[in-house]
């Protein structure tokens, strides 16, 4: 019966080391998750903008419609962000005042793109512009934060994943000898 107990006891301290490796290893795809669309989102506004300037000086249609796309992408992809930094407290505070500034970008754009197809005269825009590009500036430091906080919460999950990924490889062998032992006494 004390055999049968190790075992129970074996079994269920490896369920909880794999448990806890799992629950680990999610933490380090959410970090990888929240890098990857904040980067994007990033990506999404430079394009916007740039879309934008050129359109501005040829009046393609096509940069118009590509300019639109790429914002409406960005504020879902910060309330993505924010589903997947739900329980971190600092990411939803950086996340809260990344999307002031990307809103507040995306109006600026949005004002100029209504502006400019009633009048054609891209300089009647340059202090729309000169705004639009302080809250860029500002979008863009508060995203590489943003990132940068999460590179370093990524490097803690994949640290605590190996030592946990370590821990459940000693209780697995540990127990597989202890119990092949008590095989063998039997």
């Amino acid at each position: 019966t004390a055999s049968l107990v190790f075992v129970v006891i074996s079994a269920i301290s490896a369920y909880l080391s794999i448990s806890s490796l799992r629950s680990s290893a999610e933490w380090v795809t959410q970090s990888n998750d929240m890098i990857s669309l904040a980067e994007r989102t990033e990506i999404e506004l430079l394009n916007a903008e740039s879309s934008l300037d050129v359109y501005l000086m040829n009046g393609n249609e096509a940069l118009r419609k590509n300019c639109s796309q790429s914002l409406s992408k960005i504020v879902p992809n910060l309330q993505q962000l924010k589903k997947l930094s739900a329980i971190n407290a600092v990411q939803q505070n950086n996340l809260d005042s990344l999307e002031v500034y990307a809103r507040l970008k995306i109006e600026n754009m949005q004002v100029i793109l209504r502006s400019y197809q009633k009048n054609s005269k891209p300089e009647r825009y340059q202090s729309l512009l000169a705004s639009g590009e302080q809250y860029k500036l500002n979008f863009l430091r508060l995203n590489h934060h943003l990132v940068s906080t999460e590179r370093i919460l990524l490097k803690k999950h994949k640290l605590i994943t190996a030592n946990n990924g370590l821990k459940a490889v000693a209780i697995i062998v540990l127990s597989s000898i202890l119990v092949f032992a008590l095989i063998i006494l039997m």
